[in-house]
C-alpha cells in the first residue's frame, strides 16, 4: 500500500507539470477579463458622460433652431404684410371698389359720369396730328412680299 501510495505520489508529479500550465492559463484568462471589463467600465463610463453632453447640447440646438424658426417666420409675417400694403396701394381705379362706389354715386346724383380724358371741355384743347413717331421716321419699310436674294 505504501507502494501503491508512492506511485500515485510519482504520476501526480507527473501530471502536475501540465495541470499546473492549465492553472496558469487560466489566471491569465482571468486576468485578462479583468483587464478587459476594467476597460469596459471606463469607456462605458466616458460614454455616458459624452451622451449626458450631447444631450445638454441638443437641448440647447433645439432651442437656437425654435428661435431661427421664430425670426424666419417674423421675417416672412413682415413681408406677407408689407407686399399686401404694397398691393393695396398700387391697387388702379378700375381694381377700387370706392371708385367704383364713388362713380355710380356720381352716376345716379348728376345722370352723368366723367371717365379721365373724356369730358365736355376736353374736346377743346390741342388735337394731336396723327402721323409716325421720331422712332418709326428713321426705320426702313420692308417688302414683306418680295422675294428673297440668295
Amino acid at each position: 500500500s505504501h507502494q501503491a501510495m508512492l506511485e500515485a505520489v510519482g504520476r501526480a508529479d507527473a501530471m502536475s507539470k501540465e495541470v499546473d500550465e492549465a492553472f496558469a492559463h487560466r489566471d491569465f484568462l482571468k486576468a485578462e477579463g479583468d483587464r478587459f471589463h476594467n476597460e469596459f467600465v471606463e469607456l462605458r463610463k466616458k460614454s455616458d458622460q459624452t451622451h449626458e453632453k450631447i444631450t445638454e447640447m441638443m437641448v440647447n440646438v433645439n432651442e437656437i433652431r425654435d428661435k431661427l424658426n421664430m425670426a424666419r417666420d417674423e421675417r416672412k409675417s413682415w413681408m406677407v404684410d408689407h407686399n399686401a400694403a404694397v398691393k393695396s396701394e398700387m391697387k388702379t381705379g378700375a381694381e377700387s371698389q370706392d371708385v367704383a362706389d364713388a362713380l355710380l354715386s356720381s352716376l345716379q346724383n348728376q345722370g352723368s359720369v366723367t371717365f379721365g380724358g373724356t369730358g365736355k371741355g376736353d374736346a377743346q384743347g390741342i388735337v394731336k396730328k396723327g402721323g409716325k413717331s421720331a422712332k418709326k421716321k428713321s426705320m426702313r419699310r420692308i417688302d414683306m412680299n418680295a422675294t428673297r436674294r440668295r
